[in-house]
C-alpha cells in the first residue's frame, strides 16, 4: 500500500476506506492477527485482521506485528502510533480503540470529517450528555452553550 496520509483526518479517511474496502480485515478485538509482520506495502493476507490503531500505523508506513509497530529501526506500541497518527488524546484513543466495530467506524467517519455525528463514546460526551458539549474528538472545541431565553416570569423592570 502506497498510502501516505499526512493529517489526522486523512489518516482516519484512509483507515475507513481500507476497512470499507476489506471488511474481512477489520477486527477490534485484537491489535493485529496475522501469521507474521505486515509491512507497509503489503496487503493483509486472507485471515489477517487489524484494529483501527493497527490500520492507522500500517497506512502511515509502519510494519505491524502483535502489539508492536516498527519503522526505521524504531519499535513502538501500535496504540501509541495509531493515537498519534489519528491526532487523538490518550483518553479519546482509549475510547476509540476499546470501541466495537460500529462505534469505531462511526468515529472514523467523524474524524475524517465525513460526518458531523460524534458517537456517544467520546469521553467528554459520556460525562456530559447535553448537546452543547458534543463532540470533542480530535481537539475540536465544544459548541458554545445556547443562550438562555429571556426570563419572562421575573422582569427586571416594573411594568409602566
Amino acid at each position: 500500500m502506497n498510502h501516505s496520509p499526512a493529517t489526522p483526518p486523512d489518516v482516519a479517511a484512509a483507515v475507513l476506506d481500507a476497512i470499507l474496502a476489506r471488511p474481512d480485515t477489520f477486527n477490534m478485538a485484537t491489535w493485529i492477527d496475522a501469521d507474521g509482520p505486515l509491512a507497509p506495502d503489503d496487503e493483509p493476507d486472507c485471515g489477517t485482521t487489524l484494529c483501527v490503531a493497527a490500520w492507522a500505523a500500517h497506512l502511515t508506513g509502519w510494519t505491524v506485528h502483535n502489539d508492536t509497530a516498527t519503522r526505521n529501526g524504531e519499535a513502538r506500541r501500535i496504540e501509541d502510533v495509531g493515537r498519534e497518527a489519528l491526532g487523538l488524546t490518550h483518553e479519546d484513543a482509549n475510547a476509540l480503540f476499546l470501541a466495537g466495530p460500529f462505534t469505531a467506524t462511526t468515529t472514523l467517519k467523524f474524524l475524517a470529517k465525513r460526518s458531523s455525528y460524534a458517537p456517544p463514546t467520546a469521553p467528554r460526551t459520556r460525562r456530559r450528555r447535553t448537546p452543547e458539549f458534543a463532540p470533542h474528538f480530535h481537539g475540536l472545541a465544544p459548541t458554545p452553550p445556547h443562550p438562555r431565553p429571556a426570563d419572562t416570569d421575573h422582569p427586571t423592570e416594573a411594568p409602566a
